[in-house]
């Protein structure tokens, strides 16, 4: 594979030199913690593995990318959306331009101010152009959301590409978002599969996760991470390796024994062959998503794919456990 430069990402509330982000000391933790170096060929691990689901992801971003003016990422939150974006970006006839990350709802607020036409210079620069990426774009406020649209009165040459795990078509039609806005972003869909759609890809994701920190698990460890469902997903995976690497304390390889503790109660035996209560299993399955979510009643019910308020539901039958509506 080539190898593609791309230029920095710049954060939507400091557009200064990203090398200042990074003065912290050199150590494996550090390491996993840092970007990688934007010339790096390799994507992160949103594509990473051989699984037929990457295999067609890698496919459909190489056949859209020399082409496409707009595109939307979409699938569950946690995803690594970004890896994509940068795929596209490097695929595309502005390869050679800036490649500039921004939280949607933080640009919409700069863009209000006239700040962002910082970014948006930093961006389309006057010969080839390059790539803006909007993330959590569903999250923008509506009151919000007409403050986008200036990117394309701008004029510039950009090529947009945005992120979200909501649908924008229902929201649309709800009032939640501009139909002119998603028409805007709606140019080319590109679906991020998740992590349980591809559990072959896990080790490849975990050795993306780990590239360039110095750090390896130990096959109890890799074993222990195999077994996970992992419901948050890729954020929720690289996150655990964090935790990992922090009590590791800089040993270079990463036991059982540094993984979170919630691995440990990990989902267990298959509730299938059980004799359990299907309402009992729904509610452990319930709270252990919660948990995970460090009790985040609005991150659990994402995750699970419900609405806050029939979380509260399921939680007032709970409430023996600790939880409850708050």
């Amino acid at each position: 594979m080539n190898t593609f430069r791309t230029g920095p990402v710049h954060s939507p509330s400091r557009f200064g030199d990203p090398a200042s982000r990074h003065a912290e000391d050199e150590t494996p933790v550090n390491a996993l913690r840092r970007p990688r170096a934007q010339s790096e060929a390799c994507f992160g691990p949103a594509v990473a593995g051989s699984s037929a689901a990457v295999a067609r992801l890698r496919s459909q971003i190489t056949r859209i990318a020399p082409y496409y003016r707009t595109a939307l990422l979409t699938g569950p939150q946690g995803t690594a959306k970004v890896g994509i974006a940068r795929m596209l970006h490097a695929f595309s006839p502005c390869a050679g331009g800036e490649f500039v990350a921004c939280e949607a709802t933080a640009l919409a607020e700069a863009m209000l101010r006239e700040d962002g036409r910082a970014v948006l210079e930093a961006v389309g620069g006057p010969a080839i152009g390059g790539t803006l990426f909007l993330d959590d774009v569903g999250e923008v406020p509506p009151a919000l959301q007409g403050a986008l649209l200036r990117i394309w009165a701008a004029r510039r040459r950009i090529r947009v590409v945005a992120a979200t795990h909501r649908d924008l078509r229902t929201m649309g039609i709800t009032g939640q978002f501009r139909p002119d806005l998603a028409q805007r972003l709606m140019g080319v869909e590109i679906a991020a599969p998740p992590l349980h759609a591809r559990p072959e890809d896990l080790e490849a994701v975990i050795q993306e996760v780990l590239r360039g920190a110095g750090l390896t698990l130990s096959d109890e460890a890799l074993e222990r991470m195999k077994a996970h469902t992992w419901p948050g997903d890729i954020a929720e995976l690289e996150k655990a390796l964090w935790d990992a690497a922090r009590t590791a304390d800089g040993a270079p390889v990463m036991e059982a024994a540094h993984l979170p503790v919630l691995l440990e109660a990990n989902d267990g035996p298959d509730p299938a062959g059980s004799m359990e209560r299907l309402e009992d299993v729904v509610q452990q399955h319930v709270l252990g998503v919660l948990t995970r979510c460090g009790g985040n009643k609005l991150r659990a019910a994402e995750v699970l794919g419900i609405s806050r308020s029939t979380l509260y539901r399921m939680l007032e039958t709970c409430v023996g456990q600790g939880y409850g509506p708050g």
